[in-house]
């Protein structure tokens, strides 16, 4: 049975282990302070990007609708735009800046805001393929928290081809593909992602975990043959 319902609790589903709850700390300037120094080229402009998406989470934290949220975000990504089009040197930079955002975001629990500001970071190109694949990686992540499993599978399976030997996309197209129903090929995605990870532990419990919920899996000898090791 495809566990894809409205009583899931994603965060047992992703998590498996207690998530810290840590807090994010503001800028320490004014918010027009930094509206001045991303437009002068002689100022540090990646803290006043870094400010600026800061200051556009908080808003979106407080926003009263999802309209609202995500207005908060289409004003911040314009301007920082104008600023890539000036200068597409900064391109680089806002990418790995909305990236950052999200992930502190993340790490908060605040997945929407997350969520969004991973989708900014995708539209601001990178040639470094570490943040390209977090880009999928991490956009996949929050639409599986979101229960979106098949738009995440897409965005998973894309940052396993940027970088196959890192362990986090195998591990959560794993997530997306067992609440698809897809379990067999869940199970090859979670033994990948401990092959990749050496026997990392969160890779190990889901797959295990799908193993408690469909025993039958164990039955596929392809399966059974990687068992020991993930086990080790």
């Amino acid at each position: 049975k495809n566990r894809d319902s409205e009583e899931l609790d994603m965060m047992s589903e992703l998590f498996i282990q207690a998530v810290p709850k840590i807090e994010l700390i503001p800028p320490p300037a004014a918010k027009e302070v930094y509206l001045e120094r991303v437009n002068d080229r002689t100022a540090d402009r990646e803290d006043a990007i870094y400010a600026l998406v800061h200051f556009a989470r908080m808003d979106m934290g407080s926003a009263h609708s999802e309209a609202e949220a995500k207005s908060c975000l289409k004003k911040v990504v314009s301007l920082v735009r104008k600023c890539v089009d000036s200068d597409p040197s900064m391109g680089e930079t806002a990418a790995i800046v909305f990236l950052k955002c999200g992930g502190m975001c993340e790490a908060v629990n605040y997945y929407y805001s997350a969520l969004w500001l991973y989708e900014g970071s995708m539209l601001f190109e990178s040639s470094d393929p570490n943040v390209r694949y977090f880009q999928h990686n991490n956009l996949g992540f929050c639409l599986n928290y979101f229960k979106q499993f098949a738009e995440a599978e897409s965005y998973l399976v894309f940052a396993t081809k940027i970088l196959p030997h890192r362990y986090n996309a195998w591990k959560n197209l794993g997530v997306s593909l067992e609440h698809q129903a897809c379990y067999r090929e869940a199970a090859e995605s979670y033994l990948r992602a401990i092959t990749e990870g050496h026997a990392e532990s969160r890779s190990a419990k889901h797959l295990f975990r799908l193993l408690d919920r469909h025993p039958e899996l164990l039955k596929i000898p392809e399966i059974m043959a990687h068992i020991p090791a993930a086990r080790a």
